[in-house]
């Protein structure tokens, strides 16, 4: 329509700055001049960053991240979902808090409790396939433990079976399984 055209005309670059993610998505929805500030090579905009520092901030590339998953929920089953495809990973390590914290929130969303990440997936799923997928990133993500400091644990190939388990369980959710699936 002719207002949008208007806007195109009168509007080459547009500098927002906020701190609401759900906004800043929004706004990554809204459609392009395809104009200064887009990629042509890669069909998209360039968006940028503010990179602070202590006493200086420079204007940076948005990170990847930013701009392809529109949650932390979605990049941390990205994650899992490639963890649970690849043997061995170098991302092992970091596994554990990835599975933590995706679990958190797939739990509370499916059995809002103030119960613990373990009761909600035991009552969403059962006690058994719970502990299997909950037992190896309790190891990993609490060191309570001075020993633990200095050596590796056989529970390291524990974890990639925490994770197809997973997503063996998510495939069960069908409808939210598709939509997971979908921001891949």
């Amino acid at each position: 329509n002719d207002s949008q055209k208007m806007w195109i005309q009168k509007c080459k670059q547009l500098f927002i700055s906020t701190h609401n993610y759900e906004f800043f998505n929004l706004l990554k929805e809204m459609p392009t001049s395809k104009g200064f500030g887009y990629d042509k090579k890669n069909k998209k905009e360039i968006r940028y960053f503010i990179s602070r520092k202590v006493n200086d901030s420079e204007i940076v590339c948005l990170p990847k991240v930013y701009d392809d998953f529109k949650s932390e929920y979605h990049y941390l089953f990205e994650q899992i979902f490639e963890f649970s495809k690849e043997s061995p990973s170098e991302k092992v390590l970091i596994m554990p808090n990835i599975l933590r914290r995706f679990l958190e929130i797939y739990t509370l969303a499916k059995y809002p409790s103030t119960e613990e990440v373990d009761d909600r997936a035991t009552e969403i799923w059962n006690n058994e396939i719970s502990k299997r997928i909950c037992k190896p990133f309790h190891y990993f993500s609490h060191f309570n433990n001075i020993d633990r400091i200095g050596q590796h644990s056989e529970l390291l190939a524990d974890i990639s079976q925490s994770c197809k388990e997973l997503i063996k369980q998510l495939k069960k959710d069908k409808t939210h399984y598709k939509a997971l699936q979908a921001t891949l």
